[in-house]
């Protein structure tokens, strides 16, 4: 025989035991999770030689320290790893750190580089932030930009980094070789002849160039060679 209080009972308990259990099941459902934002690092930051994680917004050792000091210290009859004026060689990365201090106390009060034009306020203020991140040994790559390539965009900046040291109007007689490259027109020259190519492309038989650094860039040479073939747009 039932026993209809011992059902009702049981009716009851399933009945709170049902309640709680959607109670729970409600309160600990959670949202989807967002997945986390994965971040090229290529894009933020650099490395140096030693691996450290420099700010993408920090001076570049590589294309812009280096090439300023050689193009205005390093370059033949000054202070070369052959000349070494006044007992100073700035023609690596360990010699211009090891330097900085008196490279930026001589630019700086405008006593260097001699028989060229001084370091301009921002050549100036780029070297002191070179400094003070720790004169860093920043090897990076840019973006390759050869549209509408003209003198005063693309050649100009390639010139005063890496040849204008040499082929100055008071140097160019001792140590560029009687090749002048300090305007438009002497480039312009150097480029239709072929000189000026040749001379970029280490594997022929001209002179290198740039002296003592490293060749340039595919993306700056890819610049001369647009740059020629267009007839040297100004």
């Amino acid at each position: 025989m039932l026993n209809l209080n011992s059902i009702s009972i049981k009716g009851i308990l399933l009945f709170f035991c049902a309640t709680l259990l959607l109670f729970l099941f409600q309160d600990c459902k959670h949202e989807t999770p967002i997945a986390p934002q994965i971040i090229n690092q290529d894009t933020l930051v650099k490395k140096d030689t030693t691996h450290h994680t420099i700010k993408i917004d920090s001076v570049c050792f590589s294309t812009q320290i280096y090439p300023l000091i050689m193009s205005n210290c390093g370059m033949s009859g000054c202070h070369d790893a052959t000349t070494k004026a006044k007992g100073l060689d700035v023609t690596t990365y360990a010699k211009i750190s090891y330097y900085a201090n008196q490279i930026y106390s001589s630019v700086n009060a405008n006593r260097m580089p001699k028989g060229l034009p001084y370091f301009t306020t921002a050549q100036k203020a780029l070297f002191q932030k070179w400094m003070n991140e720790g004169k860093q040994n920043t090897i990076c790559t840019n973006n390759c930009d050869t549209l509408g390539v003209t003198y005063t965009k693309s050649i100009a900046p390639v010139i005063l980094n890496y040849c204008l040291g040499c082929h100055n109007t008071n140097n160019a007689i001792n140590s560029g070789g009687g090749i002048f490259l300090d305007n438009y027109q002497n480039v312009k020259t150097q480029a239709i002849s072929g000189h000026l190519l040749c001379s970029l492309d280490w594997s022929s038989t001209c002179s290198k160039m740039p002296k003592g650094n490293t060749p340039l860039s595919f993306c700056d040479i890819r610049k001369f060679i647009i740059w020629n073939k267009n007839n040297c747009p100004q």
